[in-house]
């Protein structure tokens, strides 16, 4: 059976922290952004793991994926991106994390959820929280750092627009799918994995509308990309979606890292997500 080789330089450490990882109670989100240097050290050990090519066609693997994923209707994604820039002796990182709670209706239409985000930039955290109200009165409401009171932001109580949120997760699960060609199949433990084997295919322009992604100074061509996807081997539900894109030269250096972990499937209905008086909102996020 062949096996992929892999030697971690950049890729494998979010693979395996994504495969052994899980999501956080949001009691503990900001306690999992104060750890997170602390996890980067850690992260630059090397590491060297055989991952056995798996005998599943990736036609039948993506097969069982739709069908599994389509009928999700709720999900919890954690979701964390890091950029790190190096211009000779300059040098800056940015990493964001994102909490959300998301629930869908028949139609996968994103029908309500709750957003914790925090930014991380020049030592200082910021933070958000976006409530998607779908019961008894459909708005958004928001609230952050500066402004620590639930403000009504939007209202769609006359059904013109549907909610948007990005990453999506049957989006997500969709690009999957359509870009799963160029990847080859393997396995560890219960899970299947897909990883890229093909440098040529434009796996930014596929996330980048998931994740808001953009270079300034390149041409997204010129990235050196690694993308590792994980699914349930029972369940084929998506575990774990990781990629780090890279680009470097004599003076400057780039590296966007993006993972998203999946949790709590079909653990949410509406009633989770209430209003009892305008402008006091309820809302108990799941814990683990």
């Amino acid at each position: 059976m062949k096996k992929l080789k892999l030697l971690k330089s950049l890729t494998i450490l979010t693979l395996l922290a994504s495969l052994s990882g899980h999501t956080l109670a949001h009691a503990q989100q900001e306690a999992a952004v104060e750890e997170s240097t602390s996890q980067e050290a850690t992260d630059q050990k090397n590491i060297d793991v055989d991952l056995p090519e798996s005998d599943l066609p990736m036609a039948d693997l993506m097969k069982e994926v739709q069908a599994a994923n389509q009928e999700v209707r709720s999900v919890t994604l954690e979701n964390k991106l890091t950029i790190k820039v190096e211009n000779g002796e300059a040098k800056k990182q940015k990493v964001a994390n994102a909490f959300m709670d998301l629930l869908y209706d028949d139609h996968l239409n994103l029908q309500g959820g709750y957003i914790f985000k925090i930014q991380e930039e020049n030592e200082q955290n910021k933070f958000t929280q976006d409530l998607l109200l779908p019961t008894n009165v459909k708005a958004l409401y928001t609230r952050d750092s500066d402004n620590p009171d639930w403000q009504k932001k939007e209202d769609y109580t006359d059904g013109s627009r549907n909610y948007q949120m990005d990453p999506d997760f049957h989006r997500l699960i969709d690009t999957i799918v359509a870009i799963s060609d160029d990847f080859s199949v393997y396995e560890h433990d219960d899970l299947y994995i897909i990883v890229n084997n093909n440098q040529d295919v434009d796996l930014f322009s596929a996330m980048q509308p998931h994740y808001d992604l953009s270079v300034t100074g390149i041409s997204p061509d010129q990235l050196s990309k690694g993308m590792f996807i994980s699914f349930d081997k029972e369940t084929y539900l998506l575990k774990s979606l990781q990629f780090v894109f890279t680009y470097s030269d004599d003076t400057q250096y780039l590296e966007i890292n993006v993972g998203t972990t999946t949790n709590h499937f079909n653990q949410f209905e509406q009633s989770d997500f209430e209003i009892s008086e305008e402008g006091e909102v309820e809302y108990e996020p799941k814990e683990l």
